[in-house]
């Protein structure tokens, strides 16, 4: 089961966000977050800055891709997903999310390897955009790392 586990996630997570698929509304369609993280490997901790840019499917579901770099130890993650709870509708003032999906990542100078990634958040309104705080867990053959971040949000359509 753990061999195919990663992967029976993500196909839920992609037939999940297809069943969903509609109308957004009065929600933004695109948004691109910069945010501060602190990563927490098995022992001690790294520093880092994190890009996203992610599209919103429905009111509840959207996509993201993101790219962390962290800087004390050269840990890097590129990761993609499916966000659900994204509810980003001007009048809801916090909107709890969850996310999951999949993640390339390791230390520069010693590669990397593939993984799967889940965590969840909140976003605050806050005029044109979201304040967001966000936990994430990394999981490679061996190991998991976490991720608390906290960032900017900007939406576009």
């Amino acid at each position: 089961m753990k061999k195919y586990g990663l992967p029976i996630i993500t196909i839920f997570l992609v037939v999940l966000a297809t069943g969903l698929y509609g109308e957004t509304g009065q929600q933004p369609r695109w948004n691109i977050s910069l945010s501060g993280d602190i990563i927490l490997p098995e022992e001690g901790f790294d520093l880092g800055i994190d890009m996203a840019v992610g599209y919103n499917l429905t009111r509840l579901v959207g996509l993201e891709g993101d790219l962390n770099i962290n800087f004390i130890h050269g840990v890097y993650f590129l990761s993609g997903g499916v966000v659900l709870g994204n509810s980003a509708v001007k009048k809801r003032i916090l909107s709890p999310y969850v996310l999951g999906g999949l993640v390339c990542g390791g230390i520069s100078g010693e590669g990397g390897g593939s993984g799967g990634m889940l965590g969840g958040g909140i976003k605050i309104l806050h005029k044109e955009g979201m304040v967001r705080f966000d936990l994430r867990f990394y999981f490679f053959p061996g190991v998991i790392w976490k991720k608390l971040s906290i960032g900017y949000i900007w939406t576009f359509d």
